[in-house]
């Protein structure tokens, strides 16, 4: 491989170098200039640090386009052994059931195509055509789509025909799970965060499963107690709750509190997803930051240190205030297949 400047070309590629501060600018026009002064390939490859079939291809991609194209960062590189065609064949087959390695995808890539490819050059592949490895979502598997739209037109409904003499609250108390909801376990939970290479970040652990137990909603906190005390801010006012299908929110003391009180009238949410729909229900993003930010990787000596974290969570909300807006909004996610 040979490339010959005109003097005019090999002054001003010199001059360009000397100015560049972006590495791979640099370390292109080193390529030619490299190549210019009679080394081969192979030692250009060895003193840049890069393969031989880069050096090929910089010089293939020059000798084509010229210097100003050369160097523009926007230029298609090299896509390996498949054809455009094969490539969106492999996003279609990944993105159409989940595959739990790069050595499955390469066996499906060599049992259609019959080409052969290492597992670190799949995983390349993949990230290429968009794909990162990362954790799968659990959602309900028997969710009725139809009814979660039919709960939140409803919903829109309600809040365009409301006037300023209603209030709306999402409610939640007891969840559906060990950790989830407003059940916070007193042990610490795996998180993500940026951690060294090839280090742990080792956060110790409690047994047992101790639980505090809150119960809240998006304006205040849940059930009779809390509807009582949401009346007192609000006098006068007609009340709207929105809640799951707990069995409390349809017990007989709340049925018997709801005749007592005509002004107050409960919305349930659609029991599309067992008797919850975490997705409907803003509320649930709360106890996700609560977790994130006082529960997950967060060491606590004992259950009084636990509970006094997860107040705090509450009496200093306004340091998370970016975050709840962000996150406790109107807008809601249908699950369904």
């Amino acid at each position: 491989m040979q490339i010959t400047l005109d003097p005019e070309t090999r002054d001003y590629l010199r001059k360009l170098r000397k100015k560049e501060r972006d590495k791979k600018r640099y370390i292109k026009i080193s390529v030619i200039l490299a190549l210019d002064a009679g080394h081969s390939a192979q030692e250009v490859a060895a003193i840049l640090g890069l393969d031989d079939a880069t050096i090929y291809r910089y010089a293939a991609v020059y000798q084509n386009v010229g210097i100003e194209d050369y160097l523009k960062q926007n230029w298609v590189p090299y896509v390996g052994k498949l054809t455009e065609e094969q490539r969106e064949a492999i996003r279609t087959e990944v993105s159409s059931r989940l595959y739990i390695s790069a050595r499955a995808v390469a066996a499906w890539i060599e049992c259609t195509f019959g080409i052969h490819y290492h597992e670190k050059h799949v995983v390349k592949l993949l990230h290429s055509l968009g794909f990162r490895y990362k954790k799968t979502q659990v959602v309900p598997g028997k969710a009725d789509a139809q009814a979660q739209e039919a709960h939140i037109a409803a919903f829109e409904q309600l809040m365009a025909e409301k006037n300023e003499n209603t209030v709306v609250f999402f409610n939640d108390g007891a969840c559906n799970g060990a950790c989830n909801g407003a059940h916070p376990q007193f042990n610490t939970n795996p998180e993500y965060g940026w951690i060294l290479q090839g280090e742990a970040f080792e956060v110790p652990s409690q047994t047992g499963c101790q639980r505090l137990n809150i119960t809240g909603a998006v304006n205040a906190q849940s059930t009779v107690a809390l509807w009582e005390k949401i009346e007192a801010i609000y006098p006068g006012k007609r009340m709207i709750h929105i809640c799951d299908n707990a069995a409390y929110y349809r017990s007989k003391l709340i049925k018997e509190w709801l005749r007592a009180h005509p002004h107050v009238k409960v919305m349930y949410l659609p029991r599309c997803t067992r008797p919850y729909s975490p997705n409907l229900n803003p509320i649930e993003r709360v106890w996700k930051l609560l977790k994130k930010e006082k529960i997950n990787s967060i060491w606590y000596e004992c259950f009084e240190d636990f509970k006094q974290g997860i107040m705090d969570f509450f009496n200093h909300s306004y340091l998370w205030a970016m975050e709840l807006k962000s996150l406790v909004t109107l807008r809601f996610r249908i699950i369904g297949y």
